[in-house]
């Protein structure tokens, strides 16, 4: 399980569509409903009904799409925080010269600041360690 697949998966259960939330979420539909059935099959439980008109969620679909919802959440104000963290706790773990190159330099700070950011990002999303996985 990881974030990608509890994105698709809430955003499906929202929309009620793969077509509409493969258009929202600016993925194929059949990359989109492979993530789904991957979840799906790893966790060992149907969590939508597939009908002609879109889907809904089974029982057992509705009480991880409440979970999912509350992770990417809790991944998003993580990431926010870490963000919004004065910058020398971001520089915290960069060598001394690197701070004078800072101070005579603006487009290291910014080019630093960039990576931050960029590393963040990745992080989003990396898959969840077995203590975080649901279940």
């Amino acid at each position: 399980m990881n974030l990608k697949q509890l994105e698709y998966f809430v955003r499906v259960a929202e929309i009620g569509s793969f077509s509409q939330a493969a258009m929202v979420l600016n993925v194929a539909q059949p990359a989109l409903s492979h993530q789904v059935r991957l979840l799906e099959a790893q966790l060992h439980v149907a969590l939508l009904i597939r009908n002609g008109r879109g889907v809904t969620l089974t029982e057992v679909g509705n009480r991880l799409c409440k979970h999912s919802v509350a992770i990417l959440q809790l991944v998003e104000r993580a990431a926010k925080d870490i963000e919004a963290a004065p910058s020398h706790e971001q520089r915290r773990h960069t060598s001394p010269a690197l701070g004078h190159h800072r101070a005579n330099r603006p487009q290291v700070k910014r080019r630093q600041s960039f990576h931050n950011r960029a590393h963040i990002a990745r992080h989003r999303q990396t898959r969840l360690t077995p203590t975080q996985e649901i279940g």
